[in-house]
């Protein structure tokens, strides 16, 4: 081991001397010797972030840590060092995402274990969370993880017994970047920045006003654009704010304003939060760092009401919703004419020929390649019709290395096609032992998935009494457990569920029916499976809800937040497979019916297309049916007397009461119980105030 601590220091001295490219090192070492490769690392770097070592080392003034699920407090920073203890299971999105903030000549280090033995470690220390009944005893997606960054030779390798270290020159960054830099006075900001800048403060000489959008990937200049508009807003306007999803986000922006003016700190600069925005003056220069990670209307109600105004982002998802923002947002805030966008294209933490970054978009298969990319230009213009199209199914329990290729190419498609798709997603189609994917493709061209979870628990008494109470949440089976509960069921615990979680196909052949050729065959294998039933999750809209509808799937839940992501209200929609369970889904329609009086309560019942959704299932409600619901709520309203069940769980049964009975009173308090803010002894006392009101409504029925 003292062979391989020298060889690091080594090759680290050397590193430094030639002024290397950013590379990864995976230590593969027992854990005991973790602190002396710990300490040569400390003492090389100027900056660092350790991730997971909460216990292994101290934080200093150069040291930051924090767990994998804080990670994105830490997103726009830079740093010299990223080191990730992957001995507590490893998470793709925080890795993927804190891999680009690491600066020229920056190393990231994964401390592992043996790589042999790695697979089944992460198995059963797990960095995702999987369905509960998730068995899996060996992670595919490690072995894929590992063979893509070791057979990259620029990819560095330490373990017990050899060690593997090659010095990747940088001997373009002299030449490459020489001719890059903006001859003016701000002179580290590239052509390409300071021709941005040019653009945006003439726009505003021009029209008075200044709205813009700006985007590129990691590592683009994005947030030092930013900072030169703080420095040119504060001889412009009478106030400017820096805006982001955290405070800590906008370091690289503090940054630029704090060279140009010393005397500043982060005290004295504007900083206001995403859902105060609505408070800031018209006519102040606004500045949001990453706004991929806001609400969708936090960011359209700010554009609408705001003069100047000017948003930075990425474009893939690894910092908030990247893909959401491009698909779905920007084209809206461009119905403004008066809305510049940009686009940085040139890096500046690293250079053009950096080779992490490439190698990172591969592991993580975050787009395709150049390649593919003209291939399926080549299909698209072929292919008018797709009369050859043909399925496969790909199961969890008959994955082949062939198939985990098409996996990957899914999971691309998937990452171009949806805006919600992260690098997590990757790792839990190769690993859970519930997700199946049906694949439509021509000619060996994989132009369409379909990803299906598999719903199905099988728990004890007290823990199914639990779940239908909504004291406990196991992870997985979404839909089965808010059935359980909706229903106060657990017998609805035991079906068969599959929940399609995303159905995409490739752009250029969408509108052809492959989505519905997809879903079609996804119902015929659920037939052959004895599926009980199919669902999916969505947020609601026109475009969305016209598919589902089509497919004859039923809206039995709503939301009643709108998502951040989407910016609209989550629906649950069933399709019944197996006619035994037919009276359990009227029961779920009738009761959505039937509680629209609690949603009407919180506006949620406001856009059109929802309304419709109601008129539409009228139909399917029977006298049957009706009884049912009334045997429900009165099996809710004892539970709820005899202290088994949370009036806060059954809010929709207790208004269609109130309503019904016309209790005024009962819907007074309930009222006040769907107010925000109120304290624990508040509620605790309309608990009681209501459960004496339900006890008197009984003895008088």
């Amino acid at each position: 081991m003292k062979s391989s601590t020298q060889a690091l220091k080594n090759w680290l001295k050397q590193r430094h001397a030639i002024n290397s490219h950013r590379q990864v090192l995976l230590i593969s070492v027992e854990e005991s010797v973790h602190s002396e490769l710990i300490e040569v690392l400390k003492n090389h770097f100027d900056t660092q972030l350790w991730l997971g070592f909460e216990t292994d080392l101290k934080a200093d003034e150069k040291i930051n840590k924090c767990t994998t699920q804080n990670f994105r407090q830490f997103l726009g920073n830079e740093t010299d060092l990223l080191a990730y203890n992957a001995f507590i299971g490893l998470k793709p999105s925080a890795l993927y995402a804190l891999e680009g903030c690491i600066k020229t000549s920056g190393l990231l280090v994964i401390f592992t274990p043996f790589i042999e033995r790695w697979p089944k470690h992460e198995a059963h220390n797990r960095g995702l969370n999987f369905s509960h009944h998730d068995t899996h005893d060996e992670s595919l997606f490690i072995k894929y993880f590992c063979d893509t960054l070791l057979s990259d030779k620029n990819t560095a390798f330490i373990s017990d017994t050899d060690f593997n270290l090659p010095l990747v020159l940088d001997d373009s960054t002299a030449t490459a970047n020489k001719g890059s830099i903006a001859s003016v006075q701000n002179s580290y900001l590239t052509n390409e920045q300071h021709l941005h800048l040019n653009t945006l403060t003439h726009r505003y000489a021009e029209q008075g006003n200044i709205k813009s959008i700006i985007i590129g990937k990691r590592g683009r200049g994005k947030s030092a654009l930013l900072g030169e508009l703080y420095k040119w807003g504060l001889n412009t306007f009478e106030s400017v704010f820096i805006c982001a999803a955290n405070r800590k986000n906008c370091d690289s922006i503090f940054k630029v304003i704090f060279e140009a003016y010393p005397n500043l700190s982060s005290n004295n600069v504007l900083f206001v939060s995403p859902d105060n925005l609505h408070s800031v003056d018209q006519s102040a220069l606004v500045l949001i760092d990453e706004a991929a990670a806001l609400a969708p209307s936090i960011i359209i109600s700010a554009f609408k009401r705001l003069n100047n105004i000017v948003i930075a982002t990425t474009e893939i998802g690894y910092e908030g919703s990247g893909l959401g923002f491009n698909k779905k947002l920007k084209p809206i805030l461009q119905r403004d004419k008066t809305v510049k966008s940009i686009e940085l294209l040139t890096p500046i933490r690293w250079p053009a020929d950096d080779p992490l970054e490439p190698l990172f978009e591969k592991v993580f298969a975050s787009h395709y390649s150049k390649g593919k990319t003209k291939s399926f230009e080549t299909f698209s213009n072929n292919h008018s019709s797709v009369s050859n199209l043909r399925f496969e199914f790909i199961d969890s329990s008959n994955k082949t290395e062939q198939q985990i290729g098409k996996l990957i190419e899914c999971h691309q498609l998937l990452m171009s096609a949806h805006y919600q798709t992260t690098p997590d997603d990757l790792m839990r189609l190769l690993d859970s032992d519930d997700q199946a994917v049906i694949i439509a493709h021509v000619n060996n061209i994989i132009c369409g998935a379909c990803i299906v979870v598999k719903e199905h628990l099988t728990v004890d008494e007290e823990l199914a009494q639990q779940i239908i109470s909504s004291q406990r949440r196991l992870s997985g089976n979404l839909s089965l457990q808010t059935i359980a509960s909706m229903l106060f069921d657990q017998n609805c615990l035991t079906l068969n569920c599959w929940r399609v979680t995303r159905i995409a196909v490739l752009e250029n052949v969408q509108n052809k029916s492959i989505g519905s050729q997809l879903l079609s065959c996804t119902e015929r294998l659920a037939l052959n499976n004895n599926v009980d039933l199919l669902s999916t999750s969505f947020g609601v809209e026109a475009a969305l809800l016209r598919f589902w509808q089509n497919a004859n799937f039923k809206l039995i839940k709503i939301g009643t937040r709108r998502d951040t992501s989407s910016g609209h209200y989550s629906g649950l929609f069933i399709k019944p497979i197996n006619q035994d369970i037919e009276s359990t889904t009227l029961l779920l329609v009738l009761r959505f019916e039937l509680t629209k009086i609690y949603l009407g309560e919180l506006g949620v019942l406001m856009p059109t297309l929802l309304r419709n959704e109601y008129n539409k299932q009228k139909h399917y409600l029977s006298t049957q049916a009706r009884q049912a619901f009334e045997k429900l709520v009165a099996d809710k309203t004892e539970a709820i007397i005899a202290n088994e069940l949370k009036i806060t769980n059954t809010l929709e049964e207790l208004f269609f009461v109130a309503h019904q009975l016309q209790s005024n009173s009962l819907l007074i308090l309930l009222r006040k119980l769907m107010i925000k803010g109120n304290s624990a002894e508040l509620k605790l006392t309309l608990n009681q105030q209501i459960i004496d009101i339900l006890e008197s409504l009984n003895m008088a029925s």
